[in-house]
């Protein structure tokens, strides 16, 4: 939603309050898409939901930004639902072509804004056609009901996680136990003899069984070596995927004692809650234990100002050398909404 919106908005000249209106609007109309089917089954199927459903919102924010009209809107969701794309078969082989997901989201949704503007036309059932409705074809059940319910009393932006760690949400839970645990007084890494995580069985299905980690890619989906680095580094950023830290011999070896679980509870919670048990037992035959019920960065479990703005930092200093560059953009996404035109990124 956010590069479609921007890129938009920048090639309009475009103000900083209606990029801010655009990108609430592609959050709304993703969520909504997303939270009426199945998630789990969508999942199960193989299904990357970000390339699924974020043609939606970035269809719904370039939309409002070219100033469609409801006809020319829906026709863009229309040929936003027909070019979704996305599929888990990355994750075997650790390739790096999962980025490609959200980028060809992106890609199309505005393409497909675009198209409807200049007069082609999408199906209108796009989600429930009889024959090859979106929905159908990639879950097992859906409610149309839930996609308007409520509509412009909620706003599903204010439902959204985000991210503190740099790798698959479905490995955070274990992280949070981890980092909680190691904070514990007296804790040594090198004292522990076996690792038991209890989760869901989708984060089991994509993070918990594949043999460990041989490139970032593998490692960001990896809940045995998240788990071993928090314990062993006590952080989880970017650097915690760099190859050397993955090689790292002391890691591998405490992640080779990590074993995944599914657990009832937190399978019967998910996807309104992610969380998990991590067991920590040690070679003097003490159990540390920790439960996440709800992750941090989750709306039950906010990141702070500060956190957030650790984070941003901490990102753009990847692509932008000079720190003052970076202040500067911070600030100006702060007042985003007051700004006649979007900060310049060259």
């Amino acid at each position: 939603v956010v590069p479609a919106a921007w890129v938009v908005a920048d090639s309009l000249g475009a103000s900083g309050g209606e990029f801010l209106a655009a990108v609430i609007a592609g959050y709304e109309v993703m969520a909504r898409i997303g939270g009426a089917m199945d998630v789990a089954s969508n999942r199960k199927r193989g299904w990357h939901t970000t390339g699924i459903i974020g043609t939606f919102g970035a269809a719904a924010s370039a939309a409002r930004l070219l100033r469609l009209d409801e006809g020319r809107t829906l026709s863009a969701f229309g040929m936003a639902g027909t070019q979704s794309s996305g599929l888990w078969a990355f994750l075997a082989e650790g390739s790096t072509c999962k980025k490609l997901h959200p980028a060809r989201a992106a890609v199309n949704g505005i393409s497909a804004a675009v198209l409807a503007k200049a007069g082609m036309t999408g199906p209108e059932h796009i989600l429930d056609a009889p024959d090859g409705g979106l929905y159908a074809a990639v879950s097992d059940r859906f409610d149309m009901a839930g996609v308007c319910s409520g509509l412009g009393k909620v706003y599903e932006i204010g439902n959204v996680d985000k991210k503190p760690y740099p790798c698959c949400r479905s490995t955070h839970h274990a992280i949070d136990a981890a980092l909680a645990i190691r904070a514990l007084d007296g804790f040594d890494a090198g004292d522990v003899d076996s690792v038991l995580v209890r989760t869901y069985d989708v984060a089991v299905l994509q993070c918990g069984s594949a043999p460990y980690p041989e490139s970032p890619v593998e490692a960001k989906f990896s809940i045995a070596y998240t788990c071993a680095a928090a314990l062993v580094r006590g952080r989880i950023t970017l650097s915690e995927f760099e190859p050397e830290v993955i090689r790292d011999s002391t890691i591998r070896n405490l992640a080779g004692r990590v074993k995944v679980v599914a657990d009832p509870l937190f399978t019967s919670r998910y996807p309104g809650r992610w969380g998990c048990r991590v067991v920590v037992g040690m070679k003097n035959g003490s159990v540390l234990e920790k439960q996440i019920d709800d992750m941090s960065g989750s709306t039950r479990v906010p990141l702070s100002k500060g956190q957030e703005e650790e984070k941003f930092a901490s990102l753009a200093a990847c692509a932008f050398e000079d720190p003052v560059k970076v202040r500067g953009l911070q600030e100006d996404i702060l007042r985003v909404d007051s700004l006649e035109r979007l900060p310049d990124l060259s």
